[in-house]
């Protein structure tokens, strides 16, 4: 069974009250998820089964599921997520009505205008190849 955790050390994640900001290193594209996919990001690098998750979303807004799914399969596309093994197979109605009390959708939304800055960071000082501090 499967669960997915941020492709780390060449993905790096801020979260803010309204959602996450994720910036792929390698690219330096960034991505604005908000509304059902922030709550669902941090259920799964909790150690949640998608499955089992899936199911549970499932039984209490039907399609839910799909839509969980697709915006896993967005998500892994672009090298945000990867897989690991689940270690959480029971879903709470709790772990359920924080991915529904995100909105009425997953927001997955990709930018790619700061790859030029990624390069070179005076701001940050980060190595471009590592997305380390420089010394």
């Amino acid at each position: 069974m499967t669960s997915y955790e941020l492709a780390s050390p060449g993905v790096v994640a801020e979260k803010f009250q309204e959602g996450v900001v994720v910036l792929n290193l390698e690219s330096g594209d960034y991505y604005d998820i908000g509304g059902r996919t922030a709550p669902l990001l941090d259920i799964l690098e909790a150690g949640a089964c998608s499955k089992s998750l899936s199911q549970a979303l499932d039984l209490r807004e039907p399609g839910v599921g799909q839509e969980m799914h697709d915006t896993i399969d967005q998500l892994v596309g672009f090298g945000i997520l990867r897989p690991v093994p689940a270690t959480v197979f029971e879903i709470s109605d709790d772990v359920c009505q924080r991915i529904l009390d995100g909105g009425k959708q997953f927001h997955l939304e990709a930018h790619s205008d700061l790859a030029v800055f990624i390069a070179a960071d005076p701001i940050h000082g980060l190595d471009a190849q590592t997305g380390k501090k420089s010394k």
